[in-house]
């Protein structure tokens, strides 16, 4: 399983704020589409990097939340480790609203 994201973006682009102990970047679908992840999968996410250090962190759709009438109100995706796998307590997640 190797990573095959194309789609990058920078931390700025992303409404930054703390709840619970995590850091949680949030931005609309419209404004940070996805690709695929991996190579042997469909997962989609995307790379963040940082403005600050110029580190980057893949991210992929760790969970999906849907209203009673199954409607998408937003994506939950987590950063992965250097193996690929979802880091299941991470300190940051980014957030997408369906708009």
């Amino acid at each position: 399983m190797a990573i095959i994201c194309s789609t990058e973006y920078s931390s700025d682009r992303f409404t930054k704020f703390w709840e619970g102990g995590v850091c949680k970047l949030v931005s609309e679908i419209s404004e940070t589409p996805m690709s695929r992840v991996f190579d042997d999968a469909c997962d989609e996410g995307f790379w963040v990097r940082s403005t600050k250090t110029g580190n980057r962190v893949c991210f992929a759709v760790w969970d999906v939340k849907r209203d009673s009438e199954g409607e998408i109100l937003s994506w939950e995706l987590a950063p992965l480790s250097l193996s690929g796998c979802p880091d299941a307590t991470p300190q940051v997640r980014v957030v997408l609203f369906n708009d």
